[in-house]
């Protein structure tokens, strides 16, 4: 009996989820509409967010736990502006901005393969600690200081990992793979790997074509197209948009490569798999 009525407050529970969820997505429009006019008014009076790409450095530099690499992503010189979050209240926007880049770091450390409780516990303390600051300037230097804590933390797991040859091989080549999957927006040359990891370019590609049975290269075309599928799916882009945000050196360049990887061009795989609405939902942008 106890069972049942369990059941049924469940039950209720989810029914009134689908409900508010339902009611969410009716207001999709009006949100999309408020971040399209955001858009349309960053582009016309030239602002923009921070690179993503910055962004992205900073995390892989504490998965490697590597406190030079995060030091220089972190004095990258910035084009863009920080996020507004908090309108009318720079603490306090300075704050949720510390709080979203104490969760990336977090994040960032167990993928790394430190333990979820003591990552958590750490974020919890940090945001607990960031909360009671009253200066935007001691917020900043604080959440920073919490990167680099977490970049000690993967560090020191790493270094106190068993060192024997086939563990160094396997790190080397998980290294390689998260800057890969980080920089596969651009050009990406397999020297230009191997110095952001510190290793030698011949020695990098050996131990990735042995262990994983593909060059360096074939595997970041490989990478890139599964990304593209997508993108020819559920985006209004052009092929040459994105073979130019890939970093292919042409349209042709990236049907040809689509097209080993495929078994058709980018076009032919568009006018099959393609969503209309995506699609032709950005005149712009239609091939």
């Amino acid at each position: 009996m106890a069972e049942e009525k369990k059941a049924e407050k469940t039950n209720a529970t989810f029914t009134k989820l689908d409900v508010d969820f339902n009611i969410l997505f009716n207001d999709l429009d009006a949100v999309f509409a408020n971040y399209s006019r955001q858009v349309f008014t960053a582009q016309e009076q030239t602002l923009h967010h921070n690179s993503y790409d910055q962004e992205v450095r900073e995390q892989l530099a504490i998965e490697l736990g590597d406190a030079e690499m995060l030091k220089e992503a972190v004095n990258e010189t910035k084009t863009g502006q920080v996020g507004i979050v908090a309108k009318d209240d720079p603490l306090r926007n300075h704050k949720d901005i510390g709080i979203v880049v104490i969760t990336l770091a977090c994040r960032s450390a167990m993928r790394s393969g430190v333990l979820p409780e003591i990552a958590y516990t750490l974020s919890d303390n940090y945001i607990n600690k960031i909360e009671k600051i009253n200066s935007v300037p001691e917020v900043i230097a604080f959440y920073r200081a919490a990167e680099f804590h977490y970049c000690s933390v993967v560090h020191d797991m790493i270094t106190q990992t068993d060192s024997n040859e086939e563990h160094q091989y396997s790190l080397h080549i998980s290294r390689c793979k998260k800057y890969i999957f980080a920089h596969l927006h651009g050009r990406i040359t397999v020297s230009e790997i191997a110095s952001a990891l510190r290793l030698n370019t011949a020695y990098l590609s050996n131990i990735f074509s042995k262990y994983e049975g593909i060059t360096i290269s074939r595997y970041i075309i490989k990478q890139k197209i599964k990304l593209i599928k997508n993108m020819l799916v559920y985006s209004p882009y052009t092929l040459s948009q994105i073979a130019f945000y890939f970093g292919f050196v042409s349209q042709s360049h990236l049907g040809a490569e689509f097209r080993k990887e495929v078994g058709c061009t980018p076009g032919q795989y568009r006018r099959k798999y393609g969503n209309k609405d995506f699609i032709n939902s950005k005149k712009p942008f239609s091939e």
